[in-house]
């Protein structure tokens, strides 16, 4: 067993969750499909997926991740190109394997991927810190989850794949103490339908883990429920663009009730 493999297995059941988005940007960009991520295939061929029964799932739920992690990761870049500039500095809350950094790091002053000490751990193996590219070992449910970092009012937060892991007091506390500490910035915030708490996510039992979604929000224009200082500008689902890769569950999704309450939605806020 490689050494990535080992500290992989030591993870508890939701931080093992980080292998899922890896391992479908390193197949879709494989596949020559709709992102071109080859670092992502840099990592996977150091961990042994086969573990994982990825090669198990059937060819609907692999299409189906495969589109909803590459059009996440679009989203995701697409609201990134229209906010930063050089004096940026971005905060990555639960990174996990995200490789983001290295089409961003040098296109902003500070780039920081955060997550916990056993994970940027495992991401010391394949990232390098630079000037502009920071990795920093903090629970995002700690006290001060800003602490040791450099604090800017033009900044922007991500929280990709790991708000719906929080209860939403966990949530409200979190986004309080983003905002108290940097007063003003942007936020891309993924966040997912209320019927996705209903069982667990047939992929991530797939691996073998049955971490559970505990927190959704339907309407991500309640955003001021969590805080009144965060105002929404834009929001997509999943299954707004790229719709031939969907098939009939595009087709399902058109219906906005249903959209809603399954979806993953990524949204820029603005505070």
């Amino acid at each position: 067993m490689s050494k990535i493999n080992s500290k992989i297995q030591s993870l508890n059941s939701i931080e093992k969750t980080m292998l899922i988005p890896l391992w479908a940007r390193a197949e879709e960009t494989m596949s020559g499909g709709l992102i071109n991520d080859p670092l992502s295939i840099e990592i996977v061929n150091e961990i042994d997926t086969s573990v994982y029964g990825f090669n198990q799932m059937s060819k609907f739920v692999k299409n189906y991740l495969l589109t909803a992690i590459a059009n996440r990761t679009i989203l995701i870049d697409r609201f990134l190109n229209g906010i930063i500039n050089e004096k940026t500095v971005v905060y990555n809350f639960g990174c996990g394997l995200d490789t983001r950094f290295a089409r961003y790091a040098n296109k902003v002053r500070i780039w920081y991927d955060i997550d916990m000490p056993e994970v940027i751990d495992i991401r010391n193996s394949f990232a390098k810190e630079s000037a502009h590219y920071k990795m920093q070992a903090i629970n995002a449910l700690s006290d001060n989850p800003m602490e040791g970092l450099d604090l800017s009012k033009d900044c922007v937060i991500i929280c990709e794949g790991i708000l719906m892991y929080f209860t939403e007091l966990e949530v409200r506390n979190f986004l309080k103490k983003v905002i108290d500490s940097t007063q003003s910035g942007n936020m891309i915030l993924e966040t997912l339908g209320s019927w996705t708490k209903l069982k667990v996510n047939p992929v991530i039992k797939g691996i073998g883990e049955n971490s559970r979604y505990t927190w959704s929000l339907n309407n991500t224009q309640d955003c001021r429920k969590l805080d009144n200082r965060m105002k929404m500008i834009e929001t997509k689902s999943i299954f707004d663009f790229n719709k031939e890769r969907w098939g009939l569950m595009g087709r399902l999704m058109n219906s906005d009730f249903l959209n809603k309450r399954i979806s993953s939605k990524i949204t820029l806020y603005r505070y």
